[in-house]
């Protein structure tokens, strides 16, 4: 069964180039009644991109992000996921 939510992503370590930096990936589930997200963390944008796709993100969705990420540090996409790769978060 698939959860609505936002996936959020963001930037985890302030002063340090996006492309070297590590990043935090987060889904909040649009039913959720409360407490903290456990965030996913990728050490660097590749390894981010690897992750998205993992989570059945298409190509140009990534891109997207990335791109986002890149110049405001932090991006939101909200979207449907199955619980088996909420687990993965």
């Amino acid at each position: 069964m698939a959860k609505d939510g936002v996936l959020s992503i963001k930037h985890s370590e302030p002063g340090v180039d996006t492309r070297l930096g590590e990043f935090a990936v987060m889904f909040a589930p649009t039913d959720f009644a409360g407490g903290a997200m456990k965030p996913h963390y990728c050490r660097d944008p590749d390894t981010t991109k690897a992750f998205l796709k993992e989570l059945g993100l298409m190509d140009h969705a990534i891109d997207e992000i990335v791109a986002k990420l890149d110049s405001t540090k932090a991006a939101s996409v909200r979207l449907s996921l199955p619980e088996e790769k909420i687990a993965l978060i």
